[in-house]
């Protein structure tokens, strides 16, 4: 349960970070992808997102989650992570 709060919440973070980039108020959507060592469904993290996200830029975000790619395609990303892959911000 706490592996898949402080997911969530590294994805606040990082879809905030992408909404101020782009000088936008609000993120409208966004699409990740869970590594495959996240040991989480994509409705657990959609969960545990909702409740992260109340009260800021991201809030009422609709999440798309795309489930883990094959461990060697994944790379030298955090596998036990998720990656944000596209966001949509309003201005």
């Amino acid at each position: 349960m706490v592996h898949e709060r402080h997911l969530a919440e590294g994805l606040v973070k990082a879809l905030e970070a992408a909404a101020r980039s782009q000088g936008a108020s609000r993120v409208v959507a966004a699409r990740v992808r869970l590594g495959p060592l996240a040991h989480c469904s994509a409705d657990h993290l959609r969960a545990h997102f909702h409740e992260a996200a109340r009260g800021t830029a991201a809030e009422g975000c609709r999440l798309e989650v795309l489930e883990p790619g094959d461990l060697e395609e994944w790379g030298r990303q955090d596998a036990s992570g998720a990656v944000v892959e596209e966001v949509e911000v309003e201005v």
